[in-house]
């Protein structure tokens, strides 16, 4: 009926009388009261009558005198089963130099995703998402692993001690460490229009970014090339404007996704020269 008994020890007290040999093999654990709660159908204080029962093996010559009390009585509570928790990271750890730690709210990473808890109702709502806090010092490398978890209360405080049953009592972990580097941003030319190298400079703002990754991918990035520029294309003091590429596996830390490239030419003329000895060819039929 979705509800559940409130107490866990719950005693009584019996008085047998049998033969000095039977009385010498029952123990404690052999005798058993048996409450029927079918008709319980309501939260409450509930009280009832019990059935005391004996091993079959030790029911011979043996009665019962006495139980005490005559009624039992506890205590019933609504019961809601498999009710999801979010799971929520909290990093407290540091990192060495030359690293990041990943973001809270978006690099951590649970299986399971959430968490199945049960138990008496009351207790239950009280929780509004699970924790599991991660530290370490002078972290290098991401965090993998079981963790424990902490139940947090809708006012932020942690429920101690809270009697419910959950799908699992740890969670497995992951949250990114990743190396950093300050990469150059830089500009490819091909010659063309009488311009070489030799004659053209760019000045790009901003000159770098800082990435984030693996040790691995950071290592192997030098530089970021922004765009292979034709420089028959180009005049001097053009100032044109490029997104920055990154590879997938890469984080821009710097925020900035576009960069500003102005062109500077030097050591080359330029003359204009009329002509009338113009032609068309290819022409399509009908034009």
């Amino acid at each position: 009926n979705g509800l559940m008994i409130l107490e866990d020890d719950i005693t009584v007290s019996v008085r047998v009388r049998a033969p000095v040999n039977t009385i010498a093999k029952l123990r404690r654990d052999d005798i058993t009261a048996k409450v029927d709660v079918s008709s319980v159908t309501s939260e409450g204080k509930i009280t009832l009558g019990y059935t005391v029962t004996y091993p079959a093996a030790l029911r011979s010559g043996l009665s019962q005198e006495s139980q005490s009390p005559t009624n039992i009585t506890f205590t019933v509570v609504k019961y809601v089963s498999d009710v999801p928790v979010e799971i929520r990271g909290v990093f407290n750890g540091t990192v060495a130099d030359g690293y990041v730690p990943g973001d809270a709210e978006d690099d951590f990473k649970f299986s399971p995703g959430t968490l199945s808890v049960s138990g008496q109702a009351s207790l239950v709502n009280q929780i509004a998402y699970a924790q599991v806090v991660v530290d370490g010092t002078d972290l290098t490398e991401s965090i993998a692993g079981d963790y424990a978890y902490q139940f947090i209360s809708n006012s932020g405080e942690v429920l101690e001690n809270l009697d419910v049953s959950c799908s699992t009592d740890t969670v497995y972990t992951t949250f990114p460490i990743r190396a950093t580097k300050l990469v150059p941003l830089k500009i490819e030319t091909t010659a063309g229009g009488g311009i070489t190298d030799a004659n053209v400079t760019f000045d790009i703002k901003p000159e770098s970014i800082t990435v984030a990754g693996s040790r691995s991918d950071v290592d192997a990035i030098e530089e970021i090339i922004l765009k292979n520029i034709s420089l028959a294309t180009v005049r001097n003091g053009d100032v044109l404007t490029m997104p920055i590429p990154l590879a997938e596996e890469l984080e821009n830390l710097s925020g900035q996704t576009e960069a500003t490239v102005t062109v500077h030419i030097s050591g080359v003329e330029t003359r204009s020269i009329e002509t009338t000895n113009i032609s068309a060819i290819y022409v399509p039929e009908g034009w």
